[in-house]
């Protein structure tokens, strides 16, 4: 399968001219995070007698953040999601220059969330390459709403999906060996 995957790549890039293009190349990933560490262990030295965990009560305990690189390694400001019903302005400081916050109820991905960043950072980012542009990223189902693809459409931007919650796979050589 992983072969397959690096074969149709290959002709993508080769019937899109983009070979000579890393420029405009790009590949996203998010993580999710917690800031929840009471269930964490403390380990301090035995000369210690009041030990405790301090842990921030800000309410957002879960968020994600997803990255967006290009294959020259120009990247994205990142975009920041909290698990919340408000975004606050002081939780949108002190972050790199241009970043882009949201919220969302659970502090994963959603749809309405994503669809925001693509149009109004990765589409308006990429309007000074070449055309066409390609972004890869895994096919969460958050990833690929409709409105999503009509803008990538739009703006000859090609969506290259991996199967959901696999890019982490793509490593090809781990421990010395070949996986394809």
């Amino acid at each position: 399968m992983l072969l397959t995957h690096f074969l149709m790549y290959e002709k993508l890039l080769s019937d899109n001219n983009l070979k000579e293009k890393p420029e405009c190349i790009f590949n996203l990933d998010e993580i999710g995070l917690n800031t929840d560490r009471t269930n964490e262990h403390v380990f301090v030295n035995k000369s210690n007698k009041n030990c405790y965990l301090k842990s921030p009560q800000s309410g957002k305990t879960m968020f994600t953040v997803m990255f967006c690189i290009s294959a020259i390694g120009i990247y994205l400001p990142p975009f920041t999601l909290y698990k919340a019903k408000y975004l606050y302005e002081n939780w949108t400081k002190g972050g790199p220059p241009g970043a882009a916050y949201s919220v969302s109820e659970s502090g994963w991905m959603m749809g309405n969330t994503f669809e925001n960043w693509f149009v109004t950072i990765f589409v308006k980012y990429v309007e000074r390459y070449d055309k066409p542009v390609l972004l890869t990223y895994d096919g969460h189902n958050s990833h690929l709403t409709y409105d999503t693809v009509e803008a990538a459409i739009d703006n000859q931007i090609i969506i290259l999906c991996l199967p959901p919650n696999t890019s982490h796979a793509i490593d090809i050589e781990k421990k010395g060996e070949n996986k394809i």
